[in-house]
């Protein structure tokens, strides 16, 4: 190979000692100088191994001169004040630490298992000062799946659903195209919406009776703000809006309202086998956008922008059936809006969960040990009383036969009720291949 300039040839230096003043070996050196691709900034050298190695002495001396500034008062200890000191109000968060455990300051600390755990972000982000930014701030091709669930009001009979699913639909995407200040239908590809009620009702819905479930898929195949868009499709979870209805009444409004439906998330599954059940409402609208399948679609939660905890596959259990995470050890059972399952089948959670899933599990623990503290102590009490009654023949009159009966009666009832439900109650970890989502 190569280059010319101002009329002469010059070549590119390719390999190690060309010059002749190297004066050692190196087999790594002279292998990253032979594999590694050329890099014009080191020409004539095709890369700065073969500089290296083809000079005097192995070192590399960039041309570039900053300046920087040493600031001698962040040195030395901290100055804290004698109140802050005794304040459960002023502090400054630092690395969790607990007895010998101090976890870095990417990690977190726990206190179930007694380790440090690594803090990791959606796939495309980084960490950085604890919390997930996008690798790419401005990108495209983006897909999400968004499910949610609308809550319709109406003063005044409903009498065509199909109709006021089609003006529903309409409005949505209006709706969500304020939230994101662009068209949305260029980036719909499916969109499936059902209501709770037969297309064919002869009832006038009135009041909040009628609830429907919408799936969107969309693809963003221009440059965007991901952060911005992801933030806003998040808010949209959460909207309430209104529009005119001009079927059996004159102008009437609408009021809907975005909750939360897991429902919403088998709608694709659902309209397989919508021609078998006539008690519900359906519609569907498909957009083909050209190579969107080449592409992951993230499903719209928290996840995409917390601080994440990781779980192995023997942490958890998963319900594929039910949509549900079911961390034993924790005793937590998370629905599909606050996990989801890597390719690897680990679980993720958001940082927030996981510190409020320590929390809860701990508070429990001790309140199972204080009720188990005195239970057992109330068993004992029983079985000295029933042995008291038994012992002494003149306790054995009718009304404490009846007291023996009643301590009886009592024992079991408290032995059942505290050790039978801890044993029904214990998760036991299953190798099924059931228990796996590939996200």
């Amino acid at each position: 190979m190569e280059e010319k300039t101002n009329n002469e040839t010059t070549k590119l230096i390719q390999q190690c000692n060309v010059t002749g003043r190297w004066n050692f070996i190196d087999e790594r050196l002279q292998k990253e100088c032979r594999e590694l691709p050329q890099i014009n900034f080191h020409y004539p050298y095709k890369n700065i191994f073969c500089k290296m190695c083809n000079e005097e002495r192995i070192e590399y001396v960039n041309n570039y001169v900053g300046s920087f500034e040493c600031n001698e008062g962040e040195r030395g200890y901290v100055d804290i004040s004698f109140r802050s000191m005794f304040s459960f109000l002023s502090y400054e968060e630092q690395a969790d630490s607990l007895g010998h455990e101090t976890c870095k300051k990417s990690q977190v600390y726990d206190s179930i298992k007694e380790e440090c755990r690594d803090i990791v972000c959606y796939p495309g982000r980084v960490l950085i000062n604890e919390t997930c930014i996008p690798l790419l701030p401005y990108t495209s091709n983006l897909g999400y799946t968004l499910t949610f669930g609308v809550q319709v009001q109406s003063e005044d009979p409903i009498t065509d659903q199909r109709y006021l699913l089609q003006k529903m639909e309409k409005e949505i995407l209006v709706q969500l195209g304020k939230q994101l200040n662009r068209k949305m239908f260029p980036f719909l590809e499916i969109m499936i919406m059902k209501a709770n009620d037969t297309c064919l009702s002869d009832e006038n819905l009135i009041g909040p009776y009628l609830h429907v479930s919408v799936f969107l898929k969309l693809f963003v195949n221009v440059v965007v703000n991901r952060d911005d868009i992801e933030t806003k499709l998040l808010e949209f979870q959460k909207q309430e809006f209104s529009f005119k209805y001009n079927v059996g009444c004159y102008s009437c409004t609408i009021k809907c309202k975005v909750t939360y439906d897991n429902d919403s998330l088998y709608l694709p599954i659902d309209m397989h086998t919508k021609r078998f059940d006539s008690t519900k409402c359906y519609l569907k609208t498909t957009n083909m956008i050209p190579e969107s399948h080449k592409y992951v679609h993230s499903h719209i939660s928290s996840l995409l922008q917390c601080p994440q905890i990781e779980f192995n596959e023997r942490e958890f259990i998963f319900d594929k059936y039910k949509n549900i995470l079911h961390v034993p050890q924790y005793n937590t059972v998370l629905d599909y809006y606050n996990f989801y399952l890597t390719r690897s089948y680990h679980g993720r959670i958001c940082l927030n969960t996981f510190k409020s899933m320590m929390v809860s599990s701990s508070e429990m623990s001790v309140l199972q040990i204080i009720i188990l503290i005195f239970t057992i102590l109330s068993l004992l009490c029983l079985f000295l009383t029933f042995m008291t009654y038994c012992l002494f023949e003149q306790l054995r009159t009718l009304p404490g036969k009846n007291n023996m009966c009643l301590v009886v009666a009592l024992f079991f009832a408290m032995a059942f009720l505290e050790f039978a439900h801890s044993i029904a109650t214990t998760p036991k970890l299953e190798n099924d291949d059931s228990y796996h989502q590939i996200q």
